[in-house]
């Protein structure tokens, strides 16, 4: 099996007194994370970067996700948040991320049958209405070809269908990990159908991953799932720590990485599970969960290099 190297964004093009920037904001966050997520109404927080009267302002930020935002009149002094921690502004977000949840919109496209597979389309259990996304495909321990979704989507031992409910079986599901750092099922292909290195929509991926460098922030991105379709959506956040809504009740998570939409429409919805989220060709992440659309639909996602190492699997 082939190790792909990861390629980072930035590099030496940025200052060295950015870095250090982004790395004493980091440092200021561990430290007052435990703190602020025991806070009543607190559900998450991350490092990333500040949104003010719709623009994103430049350099790092502590947000602090909440249950529902309100106003300093509203609350007494005691659950009043700061504005400032450690030197560093804080945003405050409005947020209720969920994985699993139902599919509310057609993407006709992205769950119909495909052949060859490609990263993008529906798969399922059969019989089963909700669905995920196959988001890459991938070669396992032995090189044998395969393909990447989350845990929640399909479980060890899963015979996997494409497109989902009453497509035909395209393969088993051979690991599966679920965690607080991930989210993610390797299924093994059973060669019933060719597949390619590409994602539906994002076009072939390169087999260098790309790690998310801060000081970039924001990044464009692009994710192909089976029930959005392709969407547009920036990196806005790295280091998130906490509750996704899990069919089964909360799960806490950490180091994960938050996108929000870049246009006006939702970056993420139910269904979306397990879609590559995609730089230029270069995978960044795996989608595990997304907020509420009437909430703007943000994601949140796995560096993919992370998903890689623990499944121990490897882009063609």
């Amino acid at each position: 099996m082939r190790t792909a190297k990861t390629t980072r964004t930035g590099g030496s093009a940025r200052s060295r007194a950015a870095t250090a920037e982004w790395e004493s904001a980091r440092r200021v966050l561990r430290r007052a994370r435990r703190g602020l997520l025991r806070r009543a109404g607190v559900v998450g927080v991350d490092l990333g970067i500040k949104r003010q009267a719709g623009r994103l302002l430049p350099g790092p930020a502590i947000c602090i996700h909440v249950e529902r935002k309100l106003l300093d009149a509203e609350l007494p002094s005691r659950r009043r948040l700061p504005e400032r921690i450690g030197g560093f502004p804080v945003d405050v977000v409005e947020s209720r991320f969920r994985a699993g949840a139902a599919c509310p919109t057609a993407g006709a496209t992205h769950r119909t049958r495909l052949d060859p597979l490609i990263g993008g389309c529906s798969i399922g259990r059969f019989g089963e209405t909700e669905f995920g996304t196959l988001g890459l495909i991938v070669d396992g321990p032995q090189g044998e070809r395969g393909g990447l979704t989350c845990a929640h989507v399909c479980a060890a031992d899963d015979d996997v269908r494409q497109p989902h409910r009453l497509g035909a079986s395209v393969g088993v599901v051979a690991a599966d990990q679920l965690d607080e750092d991930i989210d993610a099922a390797f299924v093994s292909f059973s060669g019933a159908r060719p597949s390619l290195p590409s994602v539906l929509e994002a076009g072939p991926i390169a087999s260098s991953p790309l790690e998310i460098d801060p000081t970039r922030l924001p990044i464009p991105v692009v994710m192909a799932g089976a029930c959005s379709g392709k969407t547009l959506g920036l990196v806005v956040s790295v280091d998130f720590h906490g509750i996704l809504e899990y069919p089964e009740g909360p799960r806490f998570v950490r180091d994960q990485l938050r996108v929000e939409p870049a246009t006006d429409a939702v970056f993420a919805r139910g269904g979306d599970s397990g879609a590559a989220v995609v730089r230029e060709g270069q995978v960044v992440a795996l989608l595990i969960a997304a907020n509420q659309p009437e909430l703007g639909g943000a994601g949140i996602a796995t560096p993919i290099a992370r998903v890689l190492s623990r499944l121990n699997v490897s882009l063609p």
